[in-house]
Parts: structure tokens; C-alpha cells; sequence
């Protein structure tokens, strides 16, 4: 990525399996990998926001936060670049996403208890 970086080159991280739909998860952390050997880290965030936008012609609406663009937004409790960090609050649209889900009901469900 650096040699790519230093060329001048637009790249962006993809997820190259049969569903990538089902995987765009992964691509905070290969951006992160990415970061870790060496890449730098806002280059390595803007391959997974606003370079994608600018390789399909839609930087003008979407990929970085300015007034007059479409806001999909997410709060992470930490580094967005690191699997250990988890999202606190998201926005599609500019709306309000709940961040509760039958995944976290789960979770909360069968969490072991303290003991008294």
C-alpha cells in the first residue's frame, strides 16, 4: 500500500469473497492490518470512507463528513481501526440507528450473572 500511496495511486479496500455484502465488516480490519505494517492510519481510514466515494465518482455526496453530504455515521468507543472497538451510537441518513438488535438480546439473555 505505501509504494501505491507514494505513486500517487487511489486505492480503496474491498472484500473479494463470493458475498462481499455479507463481509463489508471485515474491511475496518484490513485497514487496520494495513495500518499496523506500516500504512498510514488516516490513509488507511480514508481507503474504507472517502476513497471508495472518489473511485466511484461520488465524493461530491458521500465518503467524508461535510454539510450537504449524505451521513451514514458511526461512534465507536475506541479506535475504528481496532477489532476490539465497538460501535456506541450509528446514523443512516442523518437518523438515529437503535443499537439494539436480536444479537444483543441474545447476548444479554444468556450473559452469566454476578453473584450475589
Amino acid at each position: 500500500m505505501q509504494i501505491l500511496q507514494r505513486a500517487g495511486v487511489r486505492y480503496a479496500f474491498i472484500d473479494s469473497s463470493e458475498h462481499p455484502s455479507q463481509h463489508a465488516r471485515n474491511l475496518r480490519q484490513l485497514a487496520g492490518i494495513a495500518a499496523g505494517n506500516g500504512l498510514d492510519r488516516e490513509q488507511a481510514l480514508a481507503a474504507i470512507t472517502l476513497r471508495p466515494a472518489e473511485i466511484l465518482g461520488l465524493d461530491t455526496v458521500l465518503g467524508s463528513i461535510e454539510a450537504g453530504k449524505r451521513a451514514d455515521l458511526v461512534l465507536w468507543d475506541g479506535d475504528p481501526l481496532e477489532v476490539t472497538s465497538a460501535p456506541t451510537r450509528v446514523w443512516i441518513d442523518g437518523r438515529a440507528m437503535p443499537m439494539e438488535s436480536r444479537q444483543t438480546r441474545l447476548r444479554d439473555r444468556y450473559r452469566p450473572r454476578a453473584a450475589p
